[in-house]
């Protein structure tokens, strides 16, 4: 018996797709290791301005490294470096935040009060720390608001990470119990001030900041065809600070790069979040 072919009201419905959970922008590393890695920086640079690879070579950081892209947006969420565009391309300066909690004579009280300052200029910080007035409650307590609650809405595989150099930053700084509410007082930006990943895309766009194979010289690179030498494993810093690892043979063949952009692309379905219709209509 001939098998008659299906309608469209038979066929199964297709499943929805589970969006996918994007935590907010928060610092990289802890307060005490950023005003470590800013001194680096103000003792080679003081206030001049410089190239963000400059700047990595200065915190201990290879030039084209993941890291130090994370760990320079650290920097600047604390309020510890400015970014400025020069002709085009993204230079950066130690602030004057930054340039107080280099020095190391400085009136301890003044330096504790701009160590509380800087804390305070993570807008996700900022946020937690006016949501608990009277301290922060445990540790479970925290990780279920922060991926349960419509405005933070972490990722549930960095949260325990951010946590624990939130509580590093807070002790670090001395804010705890009630003192967390008399932190009002301290002079930071407003969070609205704070744009999303602000230049992290503009400077891996102008410096090229993403990590790529070694190019090997025409006379060494085998005919096509042939098994790749080696594998290489890539370190990609997108956008969002999302960090993503591909490990493919090197070198391949146009027609193997042209299949694996083909693949990566199949991938689109499965791996981006769904947005509501007004946000994509720009409202």
């Amino acid at each position: 018996m001939e098998q008659q072919p299906r309608t469209d009201q038979e066929k199964p419905a297709a499943k929805a797709k589970t969006p996918k959970t994007r935590s907010p922008a928060y610092p990289a590393v802890r307060l005490e290791k950023a005003i470590e890695a800013v001194k680096q920086i103000y003792e080679k640079e003081r206030q001049n301005l410089t190239t963000p690879q400059v700047a990595f070579q200065h915190m201990g950081v290879t030039s084209k490294s993941s890291q130090g892209l994370l760990k320079l947006a650290a920097l600047k969420k604390y309020g510890l470096v400015d970014y400025v565009e020069v002709d085009g391309k993204i230079r950066v300066k130690v602030s004057a935040l930054g340039r107080i909690l280099s020095i190391e004579d400085i009136d301890p009280v003044v330096r504790a009060e701009r160590i509380r300052e800087a804390a305070m200029k993570p807008a996700i910080y900022k946020r937690l720390i006016e949501q608990y007035p009277g301290g922060l409650p445990s540790d479970l307590t925290l990780r279920t608001d922060l991926i349960q609650d419509e405005k933070q809405k972490f990722n549930e595989n960095a949260v325990d990470a951010f946590i624990r150099d939130f509580r590093a930053t807070l002790a670090f700084a001395g804010i705890s119990g009630s003192g967390m509410a008399a932190t009002g007082n301290v002079d930071t930006e407003p969070e609205d001030n704070e744009p999303e990943e602000p230049m992290e895309s503009a400077i891996m766009a102008s410096e090229e900041l993403m990590v790529t194979p070694p190019r090997q010289p025409l006379a060494s690179r085998q005919p096509s065809g042939s098994q790749p030498s080696q594998v290489q494993l890539l370190t990609l810093v997108l956008k969002g600070n999302i960090i993503a690892k591909l490990s493919i043979p090197f070198p391949v063949s146009k027609e193997t790069f042209d299949s694996l952009k083909k693949q990566i692309e199949s991938l689109e379905d499965g791996l981006v979040e769904e947005r509501p219709a007004n946000q994509e209509k720009g409202f």
